[in-house]
């Protein structure tokens, strides 16, 4: 291992330090000191490299830039507080006489881990704001123990139309909401209920869902819209918003869920003319307090909508609404800098790598072309990059990203566009290796468990959907459930 500007001596150090205080900050000086206050070193990338056998299995790999020419490593301090681990590095002071540098000095350095008394799970890495994760132990005995003690939460729409749960290992389905009206459309009551795209919390307590409701008048027809939260734990429920909600979200390890409003009247002039006076803020309802708050803006000239957290919590993606059809232009907001991006473009179906730092796409801005493939592209801006397999007929969507990192899953069209079978590919994002599942029809977008373990989708025709978990160590597939849309979370025991 390269490990350029750190001394093998300071590495040494360095790893008796982390193996004898763990659990606690740790200042790491220099061999020169200088007095005055340090400075943040820029970081742009960060990766783990783990081995094995060795005493030190884990090394935090990070690329970045000095501050200047006569910055050297002055300080590391590093925390645990759970399963996330924050590294902080830091520079010497600045030196009025050191001259300047147009080009920036780029530096790499590998900071190791003792994870030999850690806990069994998937942990965190951020080194000055920038994220990566890794799963310990990376052994297949140790991983089976993982994948014993976990659970995995499925919700999901039954085919009478009603919300349901169940749980793997044991596939147990238990029914949450009883008046849909799918199979007998109302007409006994001349009242029609519908749930959709239901999201659920972290802990698997909460589930979000749309809830549309009709009743039949003399005047015609009657609507009542809104967001409902429905608590598993206490089988009570909560309207959170009385109104259609147009995109949802629960921040992960939060009972905070992120909504946005929908566009107001007269949003559109003309079509691709708007009136972003008419633009509503994204809101967040947090169930420990009842109560509903504003949390983004809308800082660009479009409405927005559909937000989406990143497994960090520290962004919220939405889309910026500035056409009737198809997606809207891409945009986040940085919670820790306090800060709106767009990036000015419709990207299609998306999806966060774990670290947080990077999105697929398809780029299926509306219906398919037969052009679409999977990009992946950093949050804060550079050149996309192909990485889905080449296809000399079809095209690839819906892009979901492995929680670990290592595997990205999407649905390829090998025949004409308007073809609705799909084949399921699990691709090995280091060796480019495919592994093709199988083939499925009306398909609806992925949703991988928090372990890695599993794949969760459903297929089939409108009313007789069926939902399936694939096993991505041999791909063999479980049926979950008769139903559509499924969201899920892994709880570990």
């Amino acid at each position: 291992m390269n490990y350029n500007q750190i001394s093998l001596f300071f590495l040494f150090g360095l790893a008796l330090l982390f193996g004898a205080t763990a659990c606690s900050p740790i200042p790491i000086k220099a061999v020169q000191q200088t007095e005055g206050d340090y400075r943040s070193i820029q970081v742009d990338a960060v990766q783990t490299e783990i081995g094995v056998g060795s005493p030190i299995p884990i090394d935090i790999v990070v690329s970045g830039s000095w501050p200047d020419l006569c910055a050297q490593l002055a300080r590391v301090d590093l925390t645990f507080n759970d399963n996330r681990i924050a590294v902080n590095i830091l520079a010497t002071p600045a030196d009025e006489n050191c001259p300047s540098d147009q080009l920036g000095l780029p530096l790499k350095l590998a900071l190791p881990l003792n994870m030999v008394e850690m806990a069994h799970n998937t942990y965190t890495v951020d080194v000055n704001g920038v994220e990566t994760s890794f799963k310990w132990p990376q052994d297949e005995a140790a991983t089976q123990e993982i994948e014993d003690r976990a659970t995995h939460i499925i919700i999901y729409i039954g085919n009478d139309g009603n919300l349901w749960v169940g749980s793997l290992p044991g596939m147990k389905s238990q029914q949450v909401t009883t008046d849909a009206t799918r199979l007998t459309g109302g007409i006994a009551s001349d009242l029609d209920v519908n749930y959709f795209f239901p999201k659920i919390s972290s802990d698997g307590r909460y589930i979000a869902v749309r809830r549309d409701e009709g009743r039949t008048t003399i005047g015609g027809v009657e609507s009542s819209l809104s967001l409902m939260v429905y608590d598993l734990e206490t089988g009570e429920s909560v309207e959170v918003f009385d109104q259609t909600p147009a995109g949802f979200d629960w921040k992960p390890g939060t009972h905070q869920l992120a909504y946005a409003q929908p566009f107001s009247e007269g949003y559109f002039t003309t079509r691709g003319e708007v009136d972003s006076s008419l633009a509503k803020s994204i809101m967040v309802f947090d169930m420990e307090t009842n109560t509903s708050s504003e949390m983004v803006q809308p800082e660009g000239s479009f409405a927005i909508y559909s937000p989406s957290w990143s497994p960090s919590g520290r962004y919220l993606a939405f889309e910026e609404v500035w056409n009737y059809e198809g997606s809207g232009y891409f945009a986040y907001f940085d919670f820790e800098s306090m800060t709106y991006h767009s990036w000015g473009e419709a990207i299609g179906l998306y999806d966060w790598s774990a670290d947080s730092n990077q999105i697929i796409y398809d780029r299926m801005t509306y219906t398919a072309t037969g052009e679409e493939r999977i990009y992946l592209r950093n949050l804060t801006g550079s050149e996309e990059q192909m990485i889905s397999v080449n296809l000399s007929d079809g095209y690839a969507f819906a892009p979901a990203y492995s929680p670990i990192g290592d595997q990205i899953a999407y649905f390829v069209n090998k025949g004409e566009i308007d073809n609705q079978v799909y084949e399921l590919h699990i691709q090995n994002l280091s060796g480019r290796q495919v592994l093709v599942v199988g083939e499925f029809t009306f398909v609806q977008p992925l949703e991988w468990s928090s372990d890695g373990g599993y794949l969760f989708f459903s297929s089939g025709l409108d009313e007789a959907q069926q939902i399936s978990a694939v096993s991505v160590v041999d791909g063999s597939i479980s049926l979950v459930g008769q139903g559509s849309s499924p969201a899920v979370t892994t709880i570990f025991e």
